[in-house]
């Protein structure tokens, strides 16, 4: 495992955003998964494409959590999709640094230990993902409250990959409890987190 390696990967990604389409883009996302979530109808996946889905979702409520932020509900559907919520105040620093690192928990959870780096289809997900969208988004909102601090991309991508490889046995027990009952409540997020790194 190069962990430097998926730290670059991440930090170009964000890099290479674009942040000008990126609001559209991301209720776009939005809007998509709230007509999927609606109509139940989705496509069925792999037992071992929802089991990674519910370690990419399970990742971006651990790592909110441990970060600070109060988790919301999570879930993984039948199709791999999911969505994780977590509250953030956007006129503080600490919590947009603590968004920021979440929305790539799930990116450096699936190239650490899904081999997700080896997938071309699923590297293209990733790099043009909502998850990699928001999270330029509230780095550049970090590095405005803050302009004094050197609040790079790579800092951002450094904050993920230890985040996610610290709190592994917290984001597989949320990711169990994901691919057994599909979704989760806040409060049933943070009792599981347990005891944190």
């Amino acid at each position: 495992m190069n962990l430097e390696t998926h730290i670059e990967t991440i930090a170009q990604w964000l890099d290479a955003a674009d942040v000008d389409a990126a609001p559209s883009r991301i209720a776009d996302a939005l809007a998509h998964n709230a007509v999927r979530e609606s109509s139940g109808n989705y496509a069925r996946a792999t037992y071992g494409e929802i089991l990674k889905g519910a370690y990419h979702e399970a990742a971006h409520s651990v790592v909110a959590h441990v970060f600070g932020l109060r988790a919301g509900r999570v879930c993984v559907r039948s199709d791999a999709s999911g969505s994780s919520a977590y509250e953030f105040d956007q006129a503080d620093l600490d919590s947009m640094q603590a968004a920021t690192v979440a929305h790539l928990a799930g990116v450096a959870l699936e190239l650490i230990f899904c081999g997700a780096g080896e997938d071309p289809q699923r590297r293209f997900a990733l790099r043009n993902s909502a998850d990699i969208l928001n999270a330029r988004c509230d780095a550049d909102a970090c590095r405005a409250l803050a302009p004094s601090l050197n609040l790079t991309n790579r800092t951002f991508a450094v904050l993920a990959v230890g985040a996610v490889i610290s709190n592994m046995d917290a984001i597989e027990r949320i990711a169990g409890a994901l691919q057994a009952s599909g979704e989760l409540a806040g409060g049933a997020v943070e009792a599981l987190c347990g005891q944190l790194q």
